[in-house]
């Protein structure tokens, strides 16, 4: 947005795992046939979780561009950007080490601020809203809130110390949300959280995510 300042979200280096998902190739002319971009990619879109975040961004006009090679930051496999000088939709870079979990942690944060966008959208609308609206906006105050506080008070009731000593990345509010939904995706025995927690913020991301994607389709069914 162009009122703040560059956010940036990311994976440090040191929390990933090797890749060992990657399918064997069935023959060498068809692992030239796809990039390691197309391949990090289709093996991530095999999570639900990251379908219905592709889909919800791509209707919404937010996909970000995926960037392949460098995040311009040694210490990070993957990192989501948006701010001044970028597309609204901001953007992810994905190192050559980065893995499947990664994309889904960092398409979490793209999903994450433009769900945050349409809900100030839906704030500054003139005129009544609909009932769907309504639903969307009272569920992003109760499971968000501003500048993330719901999120944040929820995890200092369920684990303090975690949230104390973590409050600089991994317990601040987009992060529990991506390493909540990267949990769902992979186990994250890299950077752990107490019992509950990774769950929780999983299934409230998820909540939200299906109340918005409700608002581009009412007649969506939404999968479990």
């Amino acid at each position: 947005m162009a009122t703040e300042l560059k956010k940036t979200a990311a994976i440090p280096r040191v929390m990933q795992q090797k890749n060992a998902l990657a399918p064997a190739p069935v023959n060498s002319l068809a692992q030239t046939a796809v990039n390691p971009l197309q391949r990090l990619l289709q093996q991530a879109a095999t999570n639900q979780q990251y379908q219905d975040m592709a889909d919800y961004l791509s209707r919404q006009q937010m996909m970000p561009p995926i960037n392949y090679g460098d995040t311009t930051r040694d210490d990070f496999v993957g990192v989501y950007r948006r701010g001044p000088g970028l597309p609204k939709s901001g953007v992810i870079n994905f190192a050559p080490d980065a893995t499947p979990k990664t994309a889904v942690h960092e398409l979490t944060h793209a999903a994450d601020y433009a769900i945050q966008d349409q809900y100030r959208d839906l704030k500054n609308k003139k005129g009544e809203l609909t009932a769907l609206e309504r639903q969307f906006i009272d569920g992003y105050e109760k499971l968000v809130g501003r500048k993330f506080s719901k999120r944040r008070e929820v995890v200092e009731r369920m684990a303090p110390d975690f949230s104390y000593f973590n409050r600089d990345y991994r317990s601040s509010g987009p992060e529990l949300a991506a390493f909540g939904i990267g949990s769902t995706a992979w186990p994250n025995d890299e950077n752990p959280a107490p019992l509950h927690v990774d769950p929780t913020y999983a299934t409230e991301f998820a909540v939200l995510l299906d109340l918005a994607r409700r608002l581009q389709n009412p007649q969506l069914e939404i999968k479990k």
